[in-house]
């Protein structure tokens, strides 16, 4: 990747062209998609963050769900390990907030 660049929806560059624009765009290669994925869950993690706004957890999932297709992962294995991880650390269902001291940052 060169430059500035991020992962749009494919209809992003439509939309930009409709408004007289001319985008520059590329289709980012195969191994190139997974960084992308992450950098875009990021993206979306931090405007879910300064905003608060639901649109931006549809945004996540919109996300995750092309993550998961393109690691081609199944919902069961997902399951399971979310299963796992909930028997051995717990879910969030307490709103447990844990105090963290400067010096264990």
């Amino acid at each position: 990747m060169l430059g500035k660049e991020k992962l749009v929806r494919d209809k992003i560059p439509d939309l930009i062209r409709r408004e007289g624009r001319n985008p520059s765009v590329r289709i980012a290669s195969n191994d190139d998609l997974d960084y992308l994925f992450r950098m875009k869950l990021l993206e979306e993690a931090t405007e879910l963050l300064e905003s608060g706004a639901d649109e931006e957890i549809v945004d996540l999932l919109e996300v995750l769900e092309a993550l998961i297709s393109h690691r081609k992962l199944h919902r069961d294995q997902l399951e399971h390990f979310r299963k796992q991880k909930a028997r051995i650390c717990g879910v969030f269902e307490m709103g447990y907030v844990l105090e963290i001291e400067d010096d264990q940052l």
